[in-house]
């Protein structure tokens, strides 16, 4: 539902060029949800449905439903038609025509469509968009604020759909340069959204380095939605899982990539002097080189692992020092399997998890309420997935249909703060009053510091007329949440007056942070059986026990031989030319060099010929390892100072911010968010020039030292 705004006419202002940099901000873009509904989002298909009407409407008046092109031009065929007192839309056109003539007579045809859709939440939506998309910001503002009394009576707290279109309103303000415009879109889109912190990160971003106290302030909000949030924790935690898998990988590729490139050749010299000497000596390293290779079509992990047996041998105590790290990081690769399994199976959309997030966020709409039903039916003895069914069935006012699932929950988790809240909640609104009582009281008995529990107590004792009661636990409440308890009841009062409605009255239970982390999530974050078949493929099938196992003894293994075996092995079976630089072993060096260099030398009877035609051999080495490394070096800054024989405290840090840089690419690239991906696309411009900028760097260096070499004029 992207909407365009050709019409808009809106005042810009440059940004200013003391703007906190967005790289400081951006690196917390992990917050947000990055799943997207497998069914219809809340009010979606309400919205659809108003679509398909203004647009028939539209066309019966000959209204371009884009530019609005031919409004000024349709009054007479507007007011030819018959009047259709149901539709906002001919109000709405009617308006539109009538807006340069007589805004009196305009406003009252826009009142009227608003009046008109003041129930149905699609049609105050599209007419709000109707109104951007004419600049009316004021009359936008009304079709706002009557959809936030649609959204708050129906016990929502987040609405995706709504925000989606209001961070696009946010993003084109914020395009040029807007701050009245920004600030508007992202307070309204905070209210349609608790969770939703991306208003807060572009303000963060646009504040000035001048006005340090308010960016500091801003910051301090953002972290403080963060630390209440089980679900923004949840998301974050998995995104910078997933983030951090990806550094160790890269980091993991850079030190073998200049590992192997330094030290292949020689580990595999003796096995290519076993094939035939029709092929000659490049032919049969080409040759070994291919059944190399080959393991690769193995999968990547057996392939790492033949890697590391091979080239181990022959490495030089300050290369096996990085080796060994790499070969650390790598034997992480099932923990890190599972632990991405764990955060996927808790924020998989068809999970308890993320069920009862969806239930306790959203108002009713029949999709998501045949889905978690038929999840709670499924699921047997998963308490959190029948808590979601029975919150769920109050909020679709059929709160007796919530107690078996309630029964359910209690026989699992009689405890539970959440079950024990909802609970009492279905029987507040079955008309058990005193069942409710006795539930709230059972919760502040066990959880004194459950603030739902105490605000519900209080509301209980309002009802009963015991003002006094009643006034004593909201007033414990706010104590404990007082942001969210006060404005909770100033948005009611502010929307519905003393008449609040049903849904409104009693404040839904959801979980601590702490309690969810500590009681929660270890229930609902898979198990290593789970993470098997995420892993099967990568080790011919192995389990992921079997290879955490296998894994070890592999690098027992290796340690093993390396101490007793290659380490004792003293004479050099392998050593190289002295002026070409290749692998030479006892069967075919002539003396100290190959036999290549031995050919190209040996029939020369004059000296100086011969040094000349040595001298050119050990150039044309030269400039080839420079190259190489060059070249390492392009592809992965930090591999080339490996091959080279740097030592780690300089190869190492390199490697490491290269890592960070190519896996923060790499996850850029590949993320996914609840909104739209033009949010993020605005923001990352910045940081992939940033990336680009790296890469750049040695692209530079690169071409200054292959001048270098190439000119370097033979000694």
């Amino acid at each position: 539902m992207t909407q365009t705004r050709n019409s808009l006419r809106i005042r810009s202002r440059r940004p200013s060029r003391y703007a906190i940099p967005i790289s400081l901000w951006l690196s917390i873009f992990w917050l947000f949800p990055s799943s997207v509904a497998s069914f219809p989002l809340f009010w979606e298909q309400e919205i659809s449905s108003a679509l398909d009407s203004r647009d028939s409407s539209y066309r019966e008046a000959g209204v371009d439903t884009a530019l609005f092109g031919r409004l000024q031009t349709a009054g007479d065929r507007l007011s030819a038609l018959p009047m259709d007192t149901a539709s906002p839309w001919h109000s709405f056109l009617t308006g539109m025509a009538l807006a340069k003539d007589s805004g009196t007579a305009a406003a009252a045809s826009f009142a009227r469509a608003i009046s008109l859709s003041e129930k149905d939440p699609g049609r105050l939506w599209v007419l709000s968009v109707e109104f951007y998309r004419c600049d009316m910001q004021a009359w936008e503002e009304k079709c706002l604020k009557k959809l936030e009394i649609l959204f708050l009576a129906s016990g929502a707290r987040s609405a995706p759909v709504i925000v989606q279109q209001l961070l696009f309103r946010l993003s084109n303000a914020n395009a040029h340069g807007n701050t009245r415009d920004s600030e508007f879109y992202g307070g309204w889109a905070q209210r349609f959204d608790r969770r939703c912190l991306w208003p807060s990160i572009l303000a963060i971003g646009s504040t000035d380095f001048t006005n340090f106290p308010r960016a500091a302030a801003q910051i301090r909000d953002v972290f403080a939605s963060l630390s209440a949030s089980w679900e923004s924790q949840l998301t974050f935690a998995r995104a910078a899982s997933k983030w951090l898998f990806w550094v160790l990988q890269t980091l993991i590729a850079g030190a073998l990539i200049g590992l192997v490139a330094k030290y292949l050749s020689p580990a595999l010299h003796i096995s290519s002097e076993r094939f035939p000497d029709i092929f000659s000596s490049r032919g049969k390293l080409l040759l070994a080189l291919a059944a190399f290779f080959s393991v690769a079509f193995l999968g990547a992990i057996p392939f790492i692992w033949v890697i590391f047996f091979v080239i181990w041998r022959r490495l030089v105590p300050r290369d096996k020092r990085l080796a060994v790290c790499a070969l650390m990081l790598f034997l992480l690769t099932p923990l890190g399997v599972r632990l991405s399994d764990m955060f996927d199976s808790a924020l998989s959309e068809s999970s308890s998890v993320q069920l009862y997030r969806k239930a306790i966020d959203e108002g009713y709409y029949p999709a998501l309420d045949s889905t978690i039903a038929s999840h709670a039916l499924r699921s047997g003895k998963d308490y959190l997935a029948h808590t979601a069914a029975a919150l769920y069935a109050c909020k679709k006012g059929t709160p007796l249909s919530a107690f078996s699932h309630l029964k359910m929950a209690q026989m699992i988790a009689k405890d539970d703060p959440v079950v024990i809240v909802t609970a009492g909640n279905a029987l507040y609104y079955a008309g058990d009053f005193q069942g409710a009582r006795n539930a709230y009281q059972q919760c502040v008995r066990l959880y004194p510091k459950f603030e739902p529990a105490y605000f519900n107590l209080g509301q209980y004792y309002f009802g009963a007329m015991e003002t006094a009661k009643g006034m004593e636990y909201t007033t414990q409440a706010a104590r404990l949440d007082p942001e969210y308890v006060n404005a909770f009841i100033k948005k009611n009062d502010e929307c519905f007056s003393k008449d609040w409605p049903p849904l409104r009255q009693l404040v839904w239970p959801d979980f601590a942070p702490s309690y969810f982390w500590r009681d929660v999530f270890p229930s609902y974050c898979g198990t290593w059986n789970s993470a098997s078949p995420r892993f099967g493929p990568h080790f011919f099938g192995l389990p992921l026990t079997w290879y955490l196992a296998l894994s070890a003894f592999l690098a027992i293994l290796l340690f093993t031989l390396d101490v007793s075996i290659w380490s004792k092995d003293v004479v050099k079976r392998v050593s190289s030319c002295k002026l070409c630089q290749t692998p030479v072993c006892r069967k075919c060096k002539r003396g100290s060099i190959c036999r290549d260099c031995f050919s190209a030398t040996q029939h020369i009877r004059n000296e100086q010929i011969r040094q000349r035609i040595m001298g050119k051999i050990q150039v044309r080495s030269l400039r080839f390892r420079a190259m190489t490394a060059i070249v390492l070096d392009l592809i992965y800054p930090g591999a080339g100072l490996v091959y080279r024989g740097a030592p780690l405290y300089q190869s190492g840090p390199l490697l490491a911010v290269t890592s960070v840089v190519y896996a923060s690419f790499a996850f850029l690239i590949q993320a996914t968010f609840e909104y739209p991906t033009w949010i993020l696309g605005r923001l990352s411009t910045p940081l992939i020039c940033v990336f680009a900028a790296y890469w750049a760097i040695f692209v530079v260096r690169a071409a200054i030292k292959s001048v270098a070499v190439l000119t370097r004029q033979e000694e």
